[in-house]
């Protein structure tokens, strides 16, 4: 009854503790600061630890990096545990920590922690590693500041196949000696697994609030026993990704529930191979299947293998079990490949403990049916497949369109995913032609016609999807396109040239081949490399690579005695708000006050910050007919109360009324052709930010009108996806009144001057006033002010983490979670 590890060397025991808590809360609450929080997948990396366990068969450690944001805490039972604070010192840093603090490899530092431990992880398995190796161990970490070339230089270092002329960023070199790192604890190797009942207590009043039943059943017919026991209120954990809990049978009045843990259950971790017949068990994480598929020869083996290594990334490969990723029906490609081999799903039903079978491609059109849990996933290995796919952002993300290709005897299956209009899952469509039609295209045009044909895409003319339509008929057409010229050329059929190139440079520069790290050319002269071109260690990154707290959300001194706030936003991107109302909000206990424009002291041209233009407001303004609407989720106002949960429920009660509330208004607007649903209709209505006459942004070169006289005129659009720069840009700020009547600011922002006229200009005071601007904290939003257009990008269930407070009332820091159910551009303008 007691989870027992070892954390950063020491021993830790938990008596019963609640099994939803995460690794990383628990390590928050250690005061353990340097695994952090960027997002709400993990896709960013600042969260990975290196987890340890110990593996009887091999009678050897297995070292993995995992994303701490998700794994259950009781996960790490039996297991060793290992953060940035647990390798090094101030006193004496790891080799790791000594390489990037000689290569100045972080400016904000918000990332060191998982880039070290990330590293750590590789060195421990590999202590001499291949640049390949170091690729994809990185591959679950982002930089937002660096342009990784000095993260690069560190760790090319520990390469076995970098000469250090290729990274002459940081000439030295630290070595790193795997007999001084700590052993796996012998206590630790035959750990029992156990069930157990957790209780949580209200620390007010001393009463029960719910109850929990933890079961980790070890053989299917001990959970076959646990599901027949308990056949309410049923949840499940499988995998400790986000997609890793689930509900099977559901009652959400109860104060008790059953929690069941399918990770330890051996039957669910099987993977089997007889002649071409996979058998795979739904408990094996996407890391295992491609240390299976390692060890096979065929050409789907090494196929797969390339395609699952530009799956998501090392830690989540780690940590998410392929049976929650056909439940969950995420953007995965590899529930793409399954249904391209007519992969046959295994079910075990809650209700009867029966077995039945189902097509892979079925469930994931319509969804698993609560009450049953998926065992095995069965497939026959195909003589051909083809997997590609056009990415969101860099190569490991997941498909924003993919497309699968396999031939199993006479039967050729083409499958292709379409995101952008799946509501939290992909859209599973099957291209039904015969091996002659899809080999009869002569070019990509001619393939277009065949899948506009046969495929459906979102071109309506109202939807915000359309913007994508076009892009995913031409993306989908030239996947299919490149799978075809594939084929030809395995089966010796005469292919053009031209596109024999491009294919191989899909393949070899996106699949991995050739992927490298970013080199730097030597670009100052060996007589002056002692002077110039050396970098400059800031007295910060010592610390921030060691975990210290510097960051807003480790702050102890802001954590107590502090009022917590949460948006008001607009649920729509065009009309008036005509009323606000806060009675059900003001129920709520621990209300403290609702504020918005209103309540800005500069009432004549405040509520606006600057922005680029000054033509941004803080809160909606007030119009002749109510607060102007100018994009989904755009901020009415502030909801204060005494706790953030308290806060959040508080805004949510808060009861906005629209002009547009009646149906028949909305749709009267909607065709007013006032109304812009994308860029391209708020450039048809002349719908631009008002201009103000200062700093307009329109560049002119020339006389533009002569163009018309050209010769040859070539035209034509650009269309840009959103960068992760613009994500991983960091937007916090805490503000907090001193005794002098001025304020301390605390902003991630690149422009003090800026930040402090801004202040200055809402609340009517003068600049000197904000004594100080320091960079702190991290937040992701990306803003585009061009057209009456805002365009927003929020990695789904990201955690938007703002801090703001007012002049003359106590420091307010407030918590606002976006959840985005489809993590895809979203566009909203006004009229």
């Amino acid at each position: 009854m007691t989870v027992v590890f070892h954390l950063n060397g020491k021993l830790v025991q938990l008596y019963k503790p609640d099994p939803l808590t995460t690794l990383l809360e628990f390590l928050r609450q250690r005061k353990l600061y340097g695994t952090r929080v960027s997002d709400g997948n993990g896709i960013f990396g600042c969260d990975i630890v290196t987890v340890v366990s110990w593996d009887h068969h091999a009678n050897k450690p297995v070292y993995k990096s995992i994303g701490a944001l998700h794994y259950p805490l009781v996960y790490c039972h039996g297991k060793q545990i290992f953060t940035v604070e647990g390798i090094g010192n101030k006193q004496m840093l790891h080799p790791i920590q000594e390489q990037f603090l000689n290569c100045e490899s972080f400016q904000c530092g918000y990332c060191a922690g998982g880039f070290t431990m990330a590293m750590y992880t590789l060195l421990r398995k590999d202590s001499k590693p291949s640049e390949a190796s170091i690729m994809e161990a990185l591959d679950g970490n982002m930089c937002r500041c660096t342009a990784f070339h000095p993260i690069a230089a560190a760790v090319a270092s520990f390469s076995s196949d970098i000469e250090d002329k290729e990274m002459p960023i940081c000439t030295r070199k630290v070595p790193f000696h795997p007999e001084n790192e700590p052993e796996f604890p012998s206590e630790l190797k035959n750990v029992e697994v156990f069930d157990y009942e957790h209780e949580q207590i209200s620390p007010e009043n001393g009463k029960k609030l719910f109850g929990v039943k933890y079961f980790t059943p070890k053989t299917v017919e001990e959970l076959k026993n646990t599901l027949k026991e308990n056949k309410t209120n049923l949840k499940m954990i499988s995998g400790a990704s986000s997609h890793q809990l689930s509900t099977i049978c559901d009652n959400s009045k109860a104060s008790e529930y059953t929690l069941l843990s399918l990770h330890n259950v051996k039957e669910l971790q099987i993977v089997n191979q007889k002649e071409k017949h996979v058998e795979l068990g739904s408990q094996l994480t996407y890391a295992d299947v491609m240390e299976f598929f390692k060890g096979k020869s065929t050409k789907f083996a090494k196929k797969l293998v390339e395609t699952l290594t530009m799956f998501r990334n090392t830690p989540l490969r780690n940590a998410e079990t392929i049976g929650a990723g056909i439940a969950k029906r995420g953007d995965n490609d590899f529930n793409l490949i399954l249904a391209a081999v007519n992969a046959q799903v295994q079910v075990l039903d809650s209700a009867d403990n029966s077995v039945s079978e189902v097509s892979v491609v079925t469930l994931l059109n319509e969804k698993i049916a609560q009450g049953k849990i998926i065992t095995k996933i069965t497939f026959e290995e195909p003589d051909f497949y083809f997997f590609t796919k056009r990415q969101r952002r860099h190569a490991n993300a997941e498909a924003l369109v993919g497309c699968c290709v396999a031939e199993q005897g006479k039967q050729l299956q083409i499958f292709v995913n379409n995101l952008s209009t799946a509501a939290n899952a992909i859209q599973i469509q099957k291209l039904d032609v015969s091996k002659e039609q899809f080999l009869a295209p002569a070019d990509h045009h001619q393939m277009k016609e065949l899948v506009n044909g046969k495929l459906t895409f979102d071109l309506t003319e109202n939807s915000d999807a359309r913007v994508y339509g076009k892009y995913k008929s031409d993306v989908t057409s030239n996947n299919i396109f490149l799978a075809q010229t594939r084929y030809k050329l395995d089966h010796n059929i005469a292919v053009d040239p031209e596109y024999h190139a491009a294919l191989s440079n899909v393949e070899e520069q996106v699949y991995g081949k050739q992927l490298k790290m970013p080199r730097t050319e030597r670009i100052i002269p060996e007589s002056h490399r002692k002077i110039v071109g050396q970098p400059i260690i800031s007295q910060t990154l010592k610390a921030k690579i060691l975990g210290d707290p510097l960051f807003s959300a480790d702050l102890d001194e802001f954590t107590q005695g502090v009022s917590h706030a949460a948006y008001v936003m607009t649920d729509r991107s065009f009309g008036n708000i005509i009323s606000i109302d806060l009675e059900e909000a003001k129920k709520v206990p621990g209300f403290i006050a609702y504020v918005d424009e209103r309540d800005i002291p500069n009432r004549v041209d405040g509520n606006i910050h600057s922005g680029i233009q000054f033509d941004t407001p803080v809160f909606c303004q007030k119009g002749e007919n109510g607060w102007i609407v100018l994009h989904k989720s755009q901020p009415i106002g502030l909801v204060t109360a005494k706790t953030r949960d308290a806060a959040l429920k508080a805004a949510r009660l808060v009861k906005v009324k629209y002009d547009n509330d009646d149906k028949k208004v909305y749709e009267q607007q909607l065709k007013s052709g006032k109304v812009s649903l994308n860029i391209e209709q708020a450039i048809k209505n002349n719908s631009y930010l008002p201009n103000t006459g200062v700093n307009d942004r329109v560049i002119t070169l020339g006389d533009v009108a002569e163009i018309d006289k050209a010769d040859i005129i070539i035209q034509g659009e650009n269309f840009m996806h959103g960068q992760d720069h613009y994500y991983f840009e960091t937007h916090n700020c805490i503000i907090y009144p001193l005794e002098n009547g001025g304020m301390k600011v605390f902003a991630s922002t690149q422009n003090p001057s800026k930040m402090q006229f801004d202040i200055a200009w809402n609340l009517k005071e003068q600049m000197t006033g904000v004594k100080h601007i320091q960079r702190l904290a991290i937040v992701k939003i990306m803003q585009i002010p061009y057209f009456n257009t805002y365009i927003l990008h929020f990695v789904d269930q990201f955690y938007l983490t703002l801090y703001i407070a007012f002049y003359k009332a106590i420091f307010c820091s407030f918590i606002f979670r976006v959840k985005n159910e489809v993590s895809q551009l979203i566009q909203y303008s006004s009229y």
